[in-house]
Parts: C-alpha cells; structure tokens; sequence
C-alpha cells in the first residue's frame, strides 16, 4: 500500500509493505510521533513485520532485503534523516552505515556500554577548523549507554568519506583549534581509524595535521 505520509510540515511519499499478517494500515502521525501504524480498526497493536521504503527504493526503516521489523505497539520512531542519523542496540562485532550520503561506518569490536550512535553531519567547515582539516563537512559523534547516559569502556573503528586526498586522516575536535589526527589505513574514497574510545565533532584532513597552540603575542 502507497500512500503520501505527512510528518510535521513535509510530505514523504512512502510504500508501507505488511509482510506477515496482510491487514489494511492507515498511517497517522500524531504529534511527537514520526509514523503510527494501527489496524483498520483503529487499533494500535498491528502484528506482523513491516518494511518502509522510499519512491526511489531506499531503505528507509526495516531490513534492506528479506524479513521486516515487528509492528507491535504500532508506534514506529521518525525515518532517519540523511544528515541526522541514530542507531540504538548496537552490539559486539556489529557494523553499522550512518546517512544516506557520505556515509560514515563504524565496527564494533570491543561494545562497553555503548547502546546507541549518533551521527550527525554538517555540510560546511567546522568551526574550529585550521589549515589541512577539510572545509567541506564535518561530523558530531554522540555514544550513549542504555540509559541514556555517556557510554564507555567501548573501543570502536570509524571509516569516513573522503575527497581522493593522496595522504588522508581521520582527525578528532579537541576543541580550541586542537586535533587528534590519525589513520589506520586509506582508500581513495575512505580513511579508516580503529581503537576509538572517545567521541565528538570528527573531519578528515589532507595531510596529518599538527595544531599549533598560540600562548601569546607582542605587538610593536
């Protein structure tokens, strides 16, 4: 069943497929709500699974082939955005893609209380940017534990796009015009760090990058 959902102010045309029970769906967006799927009756437990795709095939929610995601409180979280993207019950050995363009990978090797991974993007220079950091775009990394609190004890790879730069880093904010710049391995089109326990604002440089700390100045 096709039908145009609306989620606040935009409309997104979206294909709704019920893959077990075959019941008719309406879809309603109550506030505060991204999606809620109830029965034709109005009900708000649906059963069966469900997979969303958009018009043009993307996954949006649900397996990208095979299965789906169950439908049982009816209540289904917002579509991630393409620059706004969460993942939660992230698990040991897990890989996970975040956005739908220049997307970042992360491998979990070591979990610790890691639970969920924002990943948001922002198509510009970062704000603390020096020479070398690419202007482009940069990333905000958020881990967080069940409870929503700051994870830890977590050792993670990270994999960002990056612009065919010949010597290509992965380089962490520390915040004052401070970067943690270094790589694990590169293609023309990613660098790779692993052994990641602390996250924040991430970019990729074309060169590595050493800060220089300004302690003071003297005018004549």
């Amino acid at each position: 069943m096709s039908r145009d959902i609306r989620v606040g102010v935009r409309v997104v045309a979206c294909a709704v497929a019920l893959l077990a029970s075959g019941r008719a769906l309406e879809a309603i967006p109550p506030p505060g709500v991204g999606l809620q799927v109830t029965a034709a009756g109005g009900g708000t437990s649906v059963g069966g699974s469900f997979r969303l795709t958009s018009t043009i095939g993307q996954n949006v929610q649900g397996p990208a082939s095979g299965g789906g995601n169950a439908v049982a409180a009816g209540y289904l979280a917002p579509p991630p955005e393409d620059r706004d993207w969460t993942t939660c019950g992230l698990t040991q050995s897990g890989t996970y893609l975040f956005n739908l363009t220049y997307r970042v990978r992360l491998d979990v090797p070591v979990l610790g209380s890691l639970h969920c991974l924002r990943v948001r993007r922002t198509d510009g220079p970062h704000p603390d940017a020096i020479p070398g950091i690419d202007t482009a775009r940069f990333w905000s990394l958020t881990a967080e534990n069940a409870a929503g609190g700051p994870a830890g004890g977590y050792a993670v790879s990270l994999t960002f796009p990056q612009p065919a730069f010949a010597d290509p880093f992965a380089c962490r904010s520390l915040g004052a015009g401070a970067w943690d710049c270094a790589r694990d391995a590169f293609t023309s089109s990613t660098v790779r760090r692993d052994a990641i326990a602390a996250l924040s604002d991430w970019a990729v440089s074309d060169h590595y990058v050493v800060p220089v700390e300004l302690l003071g100045f003297e005018a004549d």
